[in-house]
């Protein structure tokens, strides 16, 4: 068995998942990018953005969702350890999340590991829909800091808005928080867009009203980290609204 990271609990993280997932369990080959040039030692930031997959969406048929998927891979009893070994083999001073419907969990485990966590739930989840899923609940977006490197300062979500100003289905959480080292304000922002071929202006719209959001929270010498699923290709209007319009420095992996 492979075990990633040198703290105590990762290793015993790494016991108590599924042995004939760990055997043959290998981390993903990542690359890092730095968007900007840091000033000090302390003023490097890690943030691991990741979807998760709702454990409520994981049912499957012979022809829908993840069918070319080994089932034993997709029961919560076999992910579960699995996804905290992903996350806590980086040690992220920030962890964005869509997705998530297993707050509870993730709030326990990564509790050991110095993270506090904040959640909301996402309008109209599908996952309260899917039959068989005895734990499920709502799934939604999760923000998680360290607090050794991150103070708290304040939260705030809504739903966002179309060109109409009518509430969608898609959400947008924020969190304030401060660098310990300097007391620098940082401004954490995740959202859910929704996915699928006919529903590109829905996302555009969302990508306007996302940045709506910012601006009315944001407040002089924040640095703003936007970690979302946009559901979008590098090329859509969504994207391109949030790089010139918000001059945002965007980091792609497609």
């Amino acid at each position: 068995m492979t075990v990633f990271g040198s703290h105590p609990a990762i290793r015993a993280l790494a016991t108590l998942a599924p042995t004939g997932s760990t055997d043959t369990y290998a981390l993903l080959s990542r690359r890092f990018e730095g968007r900007t040039e840091p000033k000090g030692p302390g003023q490097i930031v890690r943030v691991m953005q990741w979807n998760m997959l709702a454990q409520g969406l994981c049912p499957s048929t012979s022809r829908k969702n993840y069918c070319k998927t080994k089932e034993e891979h997709l029961k919560w009893e076999s992910r579960r350890y699995l996804l905290l070994l992903e996350i806590l083999s980086y040690m992220p001073d920030v962890i964005i999340m869509q997705e998530c419907d297993r707050f509870e969990f993730l709030q326990i485990k990564l509790t050991e590991f110095g993270y506090k966590g904040k959640f909301q739930e996402r309008p109209f989840s599908p996952c309260v829909d899917v039959p068989g899923d005895e734990d499920g609940k709502p799934d939604g977006c999760a923000i998680f800091y360290h607090t050794g490197r991150f103070n708290f300062v304040e939260l705030m979500h809504r739903q966002l808005l179309n060109e109409m100003q009518h509430s969608t289905s898609s959400l947008v959480l924020g969190v304030k928080l401060e660098l310990v080292e300097d007391n620098t304000p940082v401004f954490i922002v995740n959202s859910h867009l929704k996915g699928g071929p006919k529903t590109e202006q829905n996302r555009y719209e969302a990508c306007i009203d996302l940045l709506n959001f910012v601006s009315e929270h944001e407040k002089g010498g924040d640095i703003v980290i936007i970690g979302s699923d946009i559901c979008e290709c590098p090329s859509a209007r969504g994207y391109d609204h949030l790089i010139t319009k918000y001059k945002v420095k965007c980091c792609l992996f497609w």
